[in-house]
C-alpha cells in the first residue's frame, strides 16, 4: 500500500481556496489511484502567507519535512507549486528536500510528476507562481492607493480613539476624549512618562485592556490621522529572505523603505479629526525640542552607553542618599524605572564597579595594540576598500546602462515579437535593473561605513595617550564620559555578566596573535 501525505495551505490574501477544499480534492485524487491517506499525515497551514512567512516558519510544513525523513509516507500531494511556496528558490528547494528523502512529489493544477515530468517543468511554474505573487502585491498596492484617495483606511491596525466603519475612521465614543486629552496634557507642558502614570494611575486602560506605554503615547503624539488627514504609500516593504535553516528562526523579514514625497497619498479631512492641525504642530515642536534638549549626564561616564541586557534600554545614574548621609551612585534600567516590573524586571549595577571594569578592559585591549604595528597596518589595509567599492559601483553603473540600452532597442524591435514574448522580456531587463540600484545601495552603504570607520580609527588613535593618562576617573568625569564615547558603542549589563562592544573590531588583532579577545 503506498502512503501519500497531503500538504495545504491558504494565506490570508486568498480566502477563497479553503484548505477544506484543497484537502478533499488531494483526498480523493489519491484515493482514486489506491493510495492510503491517514489522519496524521494531512499538513494543513492555513492564514499563513508564503511569500512573507518563511518554509520553517509554517509549523505544518515543518513538521511534513521533519516526518519525511521517518518514512512514513512515500507521495506528497499539494493543489498547485503556489500553495508550496510562492518564493522560486524555497519551492524548488522544498521540492528537492522531498525529492532527496525518495519521495515521489505531486502539483494537481501544473499536472507535475516528479517520476515522469521533466525537473525544468517545475522550474518554470514555480517562476510563474513567484511572478503571480508579485502581480497580486502590485494589484493589493494599487488598490488601496485607489482606496486612499477616497479617504478610506488602508493602513492596518485602527488608531486608538477611532472605529472603522465602511472603510472609514469613525470617532470611538469612549476613547476619542482620552485621546484629546493626552494631546492637551501635552501641550500643557506634561512629559509623556507624567501622562502615561496619570492614565494608569486613574485606572484608564487602553482598548485592549492594557495598561499604558510611553511608547504607546509616544506613536500618538505622532500620528498624523489625528488631524482628519490620511497619509498612505509613505513607506513601501521588502521582504528580505535568507537562507533557511531548522533552528526555527525567521529567515524572512520586512524592512520599511521611505518613499520619496511626491508617492505620498495625502487626503485632507478624510475624516472627523480629534485635535487640530495647529494643535499636532505645536505638538511636533515641543517633540523637537525636547529630543534637541535630550543628552546624557556628562558627569556619570557610561550613562545611556550601559544597556540593560532584558529590554535593551539604556542605564541611567541615580544617586541615593542613605540616612546616615552617605551618597549611592548606581545605574539602574531606565525601562524598569519607568513603566515597572511589568515591561521590564531590569538590572542596576554600583556606578563605581561598573566604570571600573569598563576602564579596566579598556585598558587591557588598548594596551594590546598601541604600539603594535601589524594591527595598524591591517587597518591601514582597509584604506583600500572605498576604492574597491567605487570600482564595483562604477561596474554596476556600466550594467545598468547596458541594460538600458537593451530596453530601447526591444523596443525599436517590438514588432519581431508578439505581446506577451515582448513584455516578459521586459519584465525581466527591468528585474535585472532593480536588482543592480539594490545591489549599488548596499556598496554605496558599506563605503560610507568605510569612510566612517576610517575616520573613527584616526580619532582612536589620537584619543589612546588621554586615556593613559587618567589616574582617578572619578575627578575627571566628563573627560572619561568623552573618551567613552570615542571608544565604546555599548556596554550591556546583566545580573551576572558584563558585555562590551568596542567601537573598533579587535578581533582580526587577536585572531592574527593567537589570543583571546579579552
Amino acid at each position: 500500500m503506498v502512503h501519500c501525505a497531503i500538504y495545504a495551505r491558504v494565506s490570508t490574501e486568498k480566502q477563497g481556496d479553503s484548505v477544506e477544499h484543497q484537502v478533499s480534492l488531494l483526498t480523493e485524487f489519491a484515493r482514486g489511484r489506491g493510495w492510503e491517506v491517514r489522519e496524521d499525515s494531512i499538513y494543513e497551514d492555513e492564514g499563513l502567507s508564503a511569500t512573507s512567512k518563511a518554509l520553517w516558519e509554517r509549523p505544518s510544513m515543518y513538521r511534513l519535512l521533519k516526518d519525511a525523513e521517518s518514512g512514513r509516507f512515500q507521495v506528497v500531494l499539494f493543489k498547485g507549486i503556489s500553495r508550496l511556496a510562492r518564493d522560486e528558490e524555497e519551492a524548488i528547494g522544498t521540492a528537492n528536500r522531498l525529492k532527496s528523502k525518495g519521495l515521489r512529489i505531486i502539483s494537481l493544477e501544473e499536472n507535475y510528476d516528479s517520476q515522469t515530468t521533466p525537473d525544468m517543468i517545475f522550474t518554470l511554474h514555480a517562476s510563474m507562481a513567484k511572478y503571480e505573487a508579485e502581480k497580486i502585491s502590485v494589484r493589493v498596492r494599487l488598490g488601496n492607493i485607489e482606496k486612499a484617495k477616497r479617504g478610506r483606511w488602508t493602513s492596518g491596525s485602527c488608531p486608538i480613539g477611532y472605529n472603522i466603519r465602511d472603510g472609514r475612521l469613525e470617532l470611538d465614543p469612549e476613547y476619542a476624549p482620552v485621546v484629546r486629552r493626552i494631546f492637551d496634557m501635552y501641550l500643557e507642558g506634561k512629559g509623556i512618562l507624567t501622562i502615561m502614570k496619570t492614565l494608569n494611575r486613574e485606572g484608564v486602560r487602553t482598548p485592549q485592556g492594557a495598561k499604558w506605554g510611553n511608547n504607546t503615547i509616544s506613536r500618538m503624539l505622532r500620528n498624523q490621522a489625528y488631524t482628519g488627514t490620511l497619509i498612505y504609500n509613505k513607506t513601501g516593504e521588502r521582504v528580505i529572505r535568507d537562507y533557511d535553516d531548522e533552528t526555527g528562526r525567521a529567515k524572512k523579514r520586512r524592512t520599511a523603505v521611505p518613499k520619496k514625497k511626491e508617492e505620498w497619498v495625502v487626503v485632507e479631512d478624510a475624516h472627523e479629526g480629534i485635535v487640530s492641525k495647529e494643535e499636532f504642530d505645536k505638538v511636533q515642536r515641543i517633540i523637537r525640542s525636547r529630543a534637541v534638549r535630550r543628552s546624557p549626564n556628562k558627569q556619570y561616564p557610561l550613562s545611556g552607553i550601559a544597556k540593560c541586557a532584558k529590554c535593551g534600554g539604556s542605564l541611567v545614574a541615580h544617586v541615593k542618599k542613605n540616612n546616615y548621609g552617605k551618597l549611592y551612585r548606581y545605574y539602574r534600567c531606565f525601562t524598569f524605572q519607568s513603566q515597572g516590573k511589568a515591561v521590564c524586571e531590569g538590572v542596576s549595577i554600583a556606578m563605581h564597579k561598573l566604570n571600573g571594569i569598563v576602564q579596566y578592559k579598556l585598558q587591557q585591549q588598548l594596551s594590546a595594540i598601541r604600539d603594535d604595528e601589524d594591527f595598524w597596518k591591517h587597518y591601514k589595509e582597509n584604506d583600500l576598500l572605498a576604492t574597491t567599492l567605487d570600482q564595483q559601483i562604477k561596474g554596476i553603473d556600466s550594467k545598468i546602462r547596458s541594460l538600458q540600452k537593451d530596453i530601447a532597442d526591444l523596443f525599436n524591435q517590438r514588432s519581431l515579437f508578439d505581446e506577451d514574448t515582448y513584455q516578459k522580456i521586459l519584465e525581466s531587463k527591468k528585474a535585472e535593473i532593480t536588482k543592480l540600484k539594490d545591489q549599488k545601495k548596499e556598496l554605496e552603504e558599506t563605503k560610507a561605513q568605510a569612510m566612517a570607520g576610517d575616520d573613527k580609527l584616526k580619532r582612536i588613535r589620537d584619543k589612546m595617550d588621554e586615556f593613559f593618562l587618567i589616574k582617578d576617573m572619578e575627578k575627571n568625569p566628563e573627560q572619561v564620559r568623552d573618551l567613552f564615547e570615542t571608544f565604546l558603542d555599548c556596554v550591556i549589563v546583566d545580573r551576572d555578566s558584563i558585555e562590551i562592544n568596542y567601537s573598533v573590531d579587535f578581533r582580526p588583532f587577536f585572531e592574527i596573535n593567537g589570543k583571546g579577545l579579552l
